[in-house]
């Protein structure tokens, strides 16, 4: 058979066809009525097309029913399969048809494979479909999201997820597409956003410090008219009573979205599906079960090694950021009391309650809020007075004692109470309402290798714990370390010498591994001996100009305070985060930089 018809209605046909990909329910009766709308109203066009089939029969089309279209598609996949490209013909979905609950949407979503990866049946899909909100770069629209299912093993794969599976603890988890890179990323059920937008928050986040509050009110003030105009098309929509707050980005969705996209373009299998009551993602207790392989991944940055002076020789600069800090249960204030009656001012590092929809906040975390809200009588009081002083370890340190042990950890305290140098105990700034900011190991290159939390103050107990996660593995410090900057230098180094003669585990193994010296930023404010003068001072020991360290001479030793400038834009966003959360928002940003730093010194 030999078709003739417009070139305006071929192009529509090919449109159709891409749009409505084959698996779709009523595909071509979808593709019958897009050519037909579009169709309706237009100037006949003198431009005609010849579609040429086996026979000669010359057929000359006005009427695009569904068996004409399929037809004319079964010619143009045999012989100009050239002429199915992708359009940018959207406008017809704004439209009054859009009203339809089916698939005649601007975008139609379904699972990129056609095949079952378990038994490999044919996948048929479910013809009812869901209908989520799109947030894209464009604007908010809306898309018919359809669920494919395997009838032989019911399995159900989704958009971007392959399949779900619940382990031994009735505990739900998802993975997804490795070989497919989807246009779109479904994050919930109602939800989805064009992966487009999404890297283009990350580069906001890292490049400007921009917290989702502020990208969800750039959107919103960008795209709320447009979107409101488009929307209120769809007279019949499903969800047409909720129009007027679901098409607007809330800040909470775009930051659940973005976490779990980050958190599935690193893992994509078995990623635990973690709700709350309230059926919102717990992104706290998701970033708690995939903290343990980000830090793997983090842990690559120990063995970077370039050019840069100082790189290459193994030098580092650690150093702890105050303004960094989040709230911390407010349980601050207890004292905890060893056998040598040294008094340490404790705090619990675990997340208040922030509050919400459905519940007031409250200043304690779940466990010491129970115990806030009884009234003891004296003999309860009493008692629980002695079963506090039998805790010898902080709290905030319970993460270390399977490593070191109660006994090696009340030795670090008490010895880090005893060391004097150049800076005052005095000075110690003490939060015990919110945590007392972050510790970072930053190269002179300025790459991140690792970053942590600190609680109370920035003590020697924890540089020294700190260093110990991050450079010594299996009790061997690694080759990438060999010169430490820190500007409690002449602090820390003898700490590490006394911890030694209390036998501490990997106490002598850092002192025989590592040199100690003061960065050139601090140094000059030091006032003892040991830092300061530099020349005729044979007590002089930490000072970076020193001959013992030519190696490094030259080598940027202010690198931590370089990159604290940028990483401060993020102390407003982080503040109010959860403790697993933030933490895992740093390891992210920072690796993203450190790829970027890389990218532009190669």
């Amino acid at each position: 058979m030999v078709y003739v018809l417009s070139h305006d209605n071929l192009n529509n046909l090919t449109f159709a066809i891409n749009h409505f990909e084959e698996g779709t329910p009523n595909r071509w009766r979808f593709i019958s009525e897009y050519v037909s709308l579009k169709n309706k109203g237009e100037i006949e066009r003198t431009v005609e097309v010849t579609i040429c089939g086996k026979e000669k029969k010359v057929e000359k089309i006005s009427t695009f029913d569904e068996k004409t279209c399929y037809k004319i598609f079964k010619i143009i996949q045999c012989d100009y399969l050239h002429l199915l490209k992708t359009s940018e013909e959207y406008e017809i979905f704004n439209g009054v048809h859009g009203n339809r609950k089916d698939g005649f949407k601007r975008l139609v979503l379904r699972a990129p494979i056609t095949k079952c990866i378990f038994c490999q049946c044919k996948l048929s899909t479910i013809a009812t479909p869901s209908f989520p909100y799109v947030f894209t770069e464009n604007g908010t629209y809306v898309a018919a999201n359809y669920t494919s299912e395997c009838r032989n093993c019911i399995n159900k794969p989704r958009y971007n997820v392959s399949f779900y599976t619940t382990t031994e603890n009735e505990r739900q988890t998802r993975s997804y597409y490795e070989d497919n890179v989807q246009p779109y990323y479904l994050s919930t059920s109602q939800s989805c956003f064009s992966v487009a937008y999404l890297n283009y928050c990350s580069k906001q986040i890292q490049v400007m410090g921009a917290s989702f509050e502020s990208l969800a009110e750039v959107y919103n003030s960008y795209n709320c008219a447009s979107d409101n105009i488009r929307l209120h098309q769809l007279t019949s929509f499903p969800r047409v009573n909720l129009q007027k707050t679901n098409c607007i980005l809330n800040p909470h969705r775009l930051e659940e979205a973005w976490f779990v996209y980050r958190i599935s373009s690193v893992l994509r299998k078995e990623i635990p599906v973690c709700k709350m009551d309230s059926g919102l993602i717990n992104v706290e207790k998701l970033c708690s079960h995939v903290m343990s392989s980000f830090e793997e991944m983090q842990q690559k940055w120990v063995d970077h090694a370039c050019n840069v002076k100082g790189c290459k020789e193994g030098y580092c600069t650690i150093d702890g950021n105050e303004k960094l800090r989040r709230s911390i249960c407010a349980n601050g204030g207890d004292k905890v009391i060893n056998d040598e009656g040294l008094t340490v001012q404790d705090c619990c590092p675990k997340d208040p309650e922030f509050g919400g929809k459905h519940c007031k906040p409250n200043k304690f975390c779940t466990s010491h809020k129970e115990n806030s809200n009884v009234v003891l009588s004296d003999e309860d009081s009493e008692e629980q007075r002695k079963s506090e002083r039998k805790r010898k370890c902080p709290l905030y340190l319970q993460d270390y004692i399977t490593d070191y042990g109660d006994g090696n950890l009340q030795k670090m305290i008490k010895v880090d109470h005893e060391i004097n140098s150049c800076k005052d105990k005095k000075k110690l700034n003490k939060f015990y309402s919110t945590s007392a900011g972050m510790f970072f190991a930053i190269r002179p290159c300025g790459i991140i290798v690792s970053c942590d939390e600190m609680y109370s103050h920035e003590s020697l107990t924890q540089a020294f714990l700190f260093l110990r996660k991050v450079f010594f593995k299996n009790g061997v410090c690694s080759d990438r370390l060999k010169y430490i900057g820190y500007d409690r230098s002449c602090e820390l180094k003898p700490f590490v010498r006394r911890l030694v003669q209390n036998e501490v585990p990997g106490a002598e193994c850092m002192l025989k591994s590592v040199d100690f010296l003061v960065d050139i930023f601090h140094v000059m404010k030091h006032t003892k001996s040991c830092c300061m003068p530099l020349h005729n001072n044979p007590k002089c020991e930490f000072h970076p100009k020193l001959e013992k360290f030519v190696d490094i001479h030259g080598s940027n030793t202010e690198s931590c305070e370089q990159a604290f400038k940028r990483l401060n834009r993020f102390k407003h966003s982080t503040r109010m985060m959860t403790r697993k959360k933030r933490k895992l928002f740093f390891i992210i940003i920072n690796n993203d930089f450190n790829e970027r730093t890389e990218e532009k010194s190669s």
